[in-house]
């Protein structure tokens, strides 16, 4: 994977820098149910958890502004 080059927001006329290259891991596991009558939205439920940076890499996409490690979230 390649490097980009980025330019500060802040600081508009700066001469862009180099990021870095990551590597991220993502994944999501869900169960959807069956329709089920008289509920709205067709009567579909699903039930999720989904992760983002499973191997809580530390990148910027923008120089200064780190991404968050690992997330979790359900629902």
């Amino acid at each position: 994977m390649n490097d980009i080059a980025v330019s500060d927001p802040r600081f508009p006329v700066s001469i862009p820098e180099k990021a870095g290259a990551h590597y991220l891991v993502n994944g999501k596991i869900s169960y959807r149910f069956k329709p089920i009558p008289h509920i709205p939205y067709k009567g579909v439920a699903e039930i999720f958890l989904a992760g983002e940076n499973l191997i809580n890499v530390h990148y910027e996409y923008l120089k200064g502004y780190p991404m968050p490690g690992i997330t979790v979230r359900g629902g």
